[in-house]
């Protein structure tokens, strides 16, 4: 009898058993998603991919997330989420895809405690990029004293992530190619500066921009000629006293003859940078720490730095580099509260607090003309100053561009697109109206992917009868890392 009931309890065990392999065998097998259908799509804001996803087993299935290569994302939308048997959704894939690539879609699903994935290879397209705009109207009015233009736009744009457009307002513009020179000289500054200037010089070639590398022996033979260019110095320097060296200027530029001071190699006794900007039409450009006061030091050729024996107070530069006859520079550990500027918002500049300011007030009082990228309120003893950094001072036919950032270190990245942005604005070609910073600029930013519209930029300026306009719309192209640039110029006069 015993051996019966262990019979017994024997065949019971193994009908459990194989009916749980049987259910979980079932239900292993009913389970079964599919990718039917998967298409790539360019909408006006992006790119993505589409899918048609089924449900052929015989419980319902969750969808529970998708892979791309591999990698997991979380930007996918689908029509439904759980599926029943038989059921099929849609599933909207926003994903920036780079064309002519290969990608590997994966969707996984989860009935009960299974999952189960269906897998789809995609080769997405290759196009030719499209980007057009054309100035539809220009339409001026008088309104309560004020000037508003109204520039009407036709955009079409194929293949780019975005369309950034900028109006620029000036009574005249002088559209002509200055050469681009940067100091690059691995004798004479550390690592880390040449590698910011490499940044540069390639970052600036996307934009349609061409910088020259220029070595000491360049630099001589540039101020020999006295030509009209742009000359970037970037800091810090290095010398063999000073292994970080900001606030300088090679010798070759500013004492060529090594009398220790600058004054005397000037006719008009102020500095050799000064006439060659006066006479010759020079843009100086200085950025980094220090910027401000590149005539502190003077870098000589076999690779000592000395002091300016011409220099006679901390913030004297604009006495030696501008037209001012007094000290129009202030600062007190910075420049004081950041106030902006409409044109910093327009060229997507960022905070640039230096040393020293220069004085907008102390310029106006001196006749100076100067355009400045974003202002500053400085409390003083003696009340409240305001000041300019960056800024642009006219000098005859030419002029200085600081951009210091002493007490607001900025990454490489972000020194190289502000230097961009405002060497593409090119204030040394416009004759701007006064505080042309405040109002003579907007932008929007378009979609560009698949889009063809109508757009406006309104801009009000004082009261002003004529002048010009200046459009420019640049594409990125995120497929290659590169920009197209259309710029457009045109006139405008109140009715």
């Amino acid at each position: 009898m015993r051996n019966v009931w262990k019979a017994l309890v024997l065949v019971l065990i193994i009908a459990v058993v194989a009916a749980t392999l049987y259910v979980q065998t079932s239900t292993f097998k009913s389970l079964s998603i599919r990718i039917v259908d998967a298409n790539t799509y360019l909408a006006m804001n992006g790119r993505g991919f589409k899918l048609l996803v089924a449900n052929d087993g015989g419980m319902d299935v969750e969808l529970s997330y998708i892979t791309i290569n591999r990698s997991k994302i979380f930007t996918w939308s689908p029509d439904k989420t759980v599926l029943k048997p038989g059921e099929k959704t849609t599933i909207n894939i926003f994903f920036y895809w780079i064309k002519g690539a290969k990608y590997i879609i994966t969707v996984t699903g989860r009935g009960g405690d299974q999952y189960v994935n269906s897998s789809t290879t995609l080769n997405t397209p290759t196009f030719s990029n499209k980007l057009e705009i054309r100035i539809t109207g220009v339409y001026a009015e008088r309104i309560d004293g004020l000037t508003r233009i109204n520039i009407a736009y036709l955009l079409e744009s194929l293949g780019y992530s975005n369309v950034n457009i900028k109006v620029f307002a000036c009574r005249s513009y002088t559209n002509t190619s200055i050469p681009i020179y940067v100091f690059y000289d691995y004798r004479y500054m550390p690592k880390n500066t040449l590698n910011l200037i490499d940044k540069l010089v390639s970052e600036a070639s996307k934009h349609g921009v061409n910088i020259s590398r220029t070595s000491w022996e360049r630099l001589e033979e540039l101020v020999g000629d006295r030509s009209r260019c742009i000359l970037i110095l970037m800091y810090p320097l290095s010398s063999i006293n000073i292994p970080l060296l900001n606030a300088t200027l090679p010798a070759c530029i500013i004492d060529p003859n090594h009398s220790g001071g600058i004054a005397d190699n000037s006719r008009y006794g102020k500095s050799l940078v000064y006439d060659w900007m006066r006479d010759n039409g020079l843009i100086l450009v200085t950025v980094g720490s220090s910027a401000s006061q590149p005539n502190t030091w003077i870098l000589y050729g076999d690779g000592y730095a000395g002091k300016n024996l011409d220099k006679s107070a901390y913030e004297d530069s604009c006495i030696q580099l501008t037209d001012a006859n007094t000290i129009i520079m202030s600062g007190s550990w910075g420049c004081g509260v950041y106030m902006g500027s409409k044109i910093s918002e327009t060229l997507g500049l960022h905070v640039w607090n230096g040393d020293w300011g220069f004085d907008i007030d102390g310029m106006i009082r001196e006749n100076m003309r100067f355009y400045s990228y974003a202002n500053w309120r400085l409390k003083t003893p003696r009340g409240f100053l305001n000041l300019s950094m960056p800024c642009f001072v006219k000098v005859g036919s030419g002029g200085w561009l600081c951009l210091d950032n002493r007490f607001h270190p900025l990454p490489a990245e972000t020194i190289v697109n502000d230097l961009i942005a405002i060497i593409k604005h090119s204030p040394w070609s416009m004759d701007w109206y006064p505080y042309g910073w405040i109002y003579d600029n907007g932008y929007v930013n378009e979609p560009g992917q698949n889009i063809t519209k109508t757009g406006r930029i309104s801009l009000t300026i004082p009261h002003e009868v004529n002048g010009r306009i200046i459009l420019v719309a640049a594409g990125y192209d995120r497929d290659n890392d590169t920009y197209k640039y259309i710029n457009i110029y045109e006139e405008w006069r109140l009715k």
